[in-house]
């Protein structure tokens, strides 16, 4: 799985099933995950896993890029780290919430319990990386009723 990153890099994930949305024509449009943390082992870790069960993943290292790439680029989730540099995590949640469509976020910290805020589910790393690919669906599917 390749991954896109959101600083223009040229990498795009390659879905392998239909986790998607339908498209103003009726096609099939996989949804996109935006995963923000600094540490690029857990980027790689996280983009092979969404993007082996058909998310189309792109990456930012810090709050800053993230909130460059979601006003470029539609994203219909954020799993995001919370100490990062340039803009932290929690600032990037309350910002992806002050937007006219609010962005769904997942917190991913390696801080026990930090609070991601009204709402933010948070997960504590090390994480089992299946139990965040169901987070992720869980998260989607929500966001897709409302």
């Amino acid at each position: 799985c390749r991954v896109e990153r959101a600083d223009h890099g040229a990498r795009v994930a390659t879905p392998r099933t239909a986790l998607a949305s339908r498209a103003e024509d009726g096609t099939s449009v996989a949804r996109t995950i935006l995963i923000v943390d600094d540490d690029r082992a857990v980027v790689e870790l996280l983009a092979e896993a969404l993007g082996e069960v058909g998310y189309h993943v792109r990456v930012a290292f810090d709050g800053q890029m993230a909130l460059e790439a979601v006003e470029r680029l539609a994203t219909d989730l954020v799993v995001t780290d919370i100490r990062m540099p340039r803009m932290d995590g929690l600032d990037l949640v309350r910002r992806l919430r002050e937007r006219d469509r609010p962005i769904p976020v997942l917190v991913l910290t390696g801080a026990p319990d930090q609070d991601g805020g009204p709402g933010v589910p948070v997960m504590t790393k090390p994480f089992d990386i299946q139990e965040v690919v169901g987070a992720v669906d869980r998260l989607i599917a929500r966001a897709g009723r409302g």
